[in-house]
C-alpha cells in the first residue's frame, strides 16, 4: 500500500463483513413420531460489523495519540453511533455500539502507522438509506363549485357562465420503500383534531392507531410504532391514550424483487368537524437487510 499524502489518514483494508445479511433467530422443536421439526417465526438478530484498516500519522507521538483516539471510539455506554457507507445505490447507514475490544497493532513501523480492528454491533439490523422521506395530509374533503340556479337565475351575458373550481383532499398518503426490509414510520398528528385515527389496510386486514384525546391548535403528538411510543409535544408519554394500537400494521412493506417499491396507504380521520389545519405527517427511510 502506498503512503498517504495527508498528515493523518485511515484506510479500511478489508471488506467489511457487516454488510452481509444479519443472522436469523428461531427455535426448533423436534416432532414426535414424525420427521422434521416445528420452527418458530424467524427473526433477524443484531448485525455484527468489523472494521479493519491501517491508520497513518506523521510522527511517533502523533501515531500514539491516534491509537489513543481509536481506542476511545464509541465509548459512551448509553449512546449509539451513526455508521454510514457510500455505495453504488446511494448512502446507507445504521446505528452501532462497541461490541468488543479495539485492537491496535503497531507492527514494525510504529512511527508511521498502526493497524486496527473495531468490532461493532447494530441493535437494529436494518440498513437505511440516509435520505429521509416526508409526506403529509389533512382531513378528507371534497369541495366542488358549480352553477347557482337560485334566484335571480343564471346570467348568460359576457363573459359567460362560471362553473367554479373543484378542490379534493383524500385524507390519504402513500408511502414507498425501495429496500428489501419493512421500513418503520414515525407519525405526527397536529391539531386541531378530536380523537384522531390513523388507518391502513395490509393484505386485506385493517389496522388502526387511535389517539383518544383532543389536540388543540398548536398541539401535536408523535407516534412511533417501532419503539413503540406516543409522545405529546414530542416529550410527554401518552401511550395509554392510544387504543387501538395496531403498531404491527404500520411498516412500509419491502419492494418487489426487480419490481416496484413496496407501498403503504395511510389515512387520517377524526370525530370532529372538518378543520383546515389538522394534519398527519409521516417520516420514514427505505430499509434493507
Amino acid at each position: 500500500m502506498n503512503r498517504p499524502q495527508s498528515s493523518y489518514e485511515a484506510w479500511l483494508q478489508s471488506e467489511d463483513g457487516g454488510w452481509s445479511s444479519p443472522p436469523a433467530v428461531s427455535t426448533k422443536t423436534g416432532r414426535v413420531n414424525a420427521h422434521g421439526a416445528v420452527v418458530s417465526p424467524v427473526w433477524k438478530d443484531a448485525r455484527s460489523i468489523t472494521l479493519e484498516g491501517r491508520a497513518y500519522a506523521p510522527s511517533d507521538a502523533a501515531v500514539k495519540m491516534l491509537a489513543a483516539y481509536l481506542k476511545g471510539i464509541c465509548a459512551d455506554p448509553n449512546k449509539t453511533y451513526r455508521l454510514s457507507s457510500k455505495t453504488e445505490i446511494g448512502e446507507i447507514e445504521c446505528q452501532v455500539k462497541l461490541d468488543g475490544p479495539v485492537l491496535i497493532d503497531s507492527g514494525d513501523d510504529f512511527s508511521s502507522s498502526i493497524t486496527f480492528s473495531i468490532q461493532l454491533v447494530a441493535p437494529d439490523p436494518r440498513l437505511y438509506r440516509s435520505e429521509w422521506q416526508t409526506m403529509a395530509t389533512g382531513l378528507p374533503r371534497d369541495t366542488t363549485g358549480g352553477l347557482d340556479f337560485s334566484d335571480p337565475g343564471l346570467d348568460f351575458s359576457d363573459p359567460g357562465l362560471q362553473f367554479g373550481t373543484s378542490s379534493t383532499q383524500t385524507g390519504f398518503v402513500v408511502l414507498r420503500n425501495t429496500g428489501t426490509a419493512p421500513a418503520p414510520v414515525v407519525f405526527t398528528l397536529r391539531g386541531p383534531l378530536t380523537n384522531p385515527s390513523i388507518t391502513t389496510t395490509v393484505d386485506g386486514e385493517s389496522y388502526t392507531m387511535k389517539y383518544n384525546d383532543t389536540l388543540t391548535e398548536g398541539e401535536f403528538v408523535v407516534i412511533n410504532p417501532e419503539h413503540p411510543s406516543v409522545l405529546l409535544g414530542g416529550t410527554a408519554s401518552r401511550r395509554e391514550l392510544l387504543n387501538p394500537a395496531d403498531f404491527r400494521g404500520f411498516y412500509v412493506p419491502p419492494a418487489v424483487p426487480y419490481g416496484p417499491p413496496g407501498e403503504l396507504r395511510v389515512g387520517l380521520i377524526h370525530e370532529g368537524a372538518f378543520t383546515e389545519t389538522g394534519t398527519l405527517t409521516a417520516e420514514w427511510r427505505s430499509a434493507s437487510w
